[in-house]
């Protein structure tokens, strides 16, 4: 499955958001410096979608605010985590 984002780095916290179009928005503490907001961006993701980070990938734009990151995992699966997370349910792991 792959995801396509728009990533805005040095946010107050780490946090997504359902977009227009498909693609979400997803805010990252860390500074787009030396692939420390990739890295952060990966990790985040690897909590909320509760798959490990070593089976998530970013495909296109690891330079840039658009990103589009693979995921070895179900879309189903991916869809219910994410639909859960935006609809505000906490702590599901």
């Amino acid at each position: 499955m792959e995801l396509f984002l728009l990533v805005k780095p040095r946010s107050r916290k780490n946090e997504i958001f359902p977009g227009t179009g498909g693609r979400h928005v997803v805010k990252i503490t860390a500074p787009a410096y030396e692939g420390k907001a990739n890295a952060m961006l990966l990790e985040y993701l690897s909590d909320v979608l509760n798959v490990p980070r070593m089976h998530m990938e970013i495909k296109s734009g690891a330079s840039g605010h658009y990103k589009r990151v693979s995921i070895n995992a179900e879309e189903s699966y991916i869809r219910e985590r994410l639909a859960k997370y935006f609809a505000g349910k906490t702590g599901i792991k």
